[in-house]
């Protein structure tokens, strides 16, 4: 996709949107890196994920996200939380 057609559907907005969701900095760089995919497989698998955790969500409840933390900002294995290394649409 060019950065024209970025530009006409606001996709910078868009992430910035998603990122205000994420509740770790991590979270918020991995909202704010997100590129379209013209790859139905991943697409169907992403919505797959979807459905997977409305379902948890309505039989159980919303997982537990109180005290979450980057594992970098721990100074954990700092490597696993490249960005570059994020699982791409390709």
């Amino acid at each position: 996709m060019n950065s024209q057609t970025f530009g006409k559907l606001e996709f910078d907005a868009l992430r910035e949107v998603l990122s205000s969701y994420c509740s770790t900095s991590l979270g918020k760089r991995y909202a704010r890196a997100i590129t379209p995919t013209d790859k139905p497989h991943l697409v169907r698998g992403w919505l797959d994920q979807v459905r997977e955790l409305q379902v948890v969500v309505e039989q159980h409840a919303p997982p537990p996200m109180g005290g979450i933390q980057d594992r970098k900002s721990t100074r954990l294995n700092s490597s696993h939380t490249d960005i570059s290394r994020m699982p791409s649409s390709a």
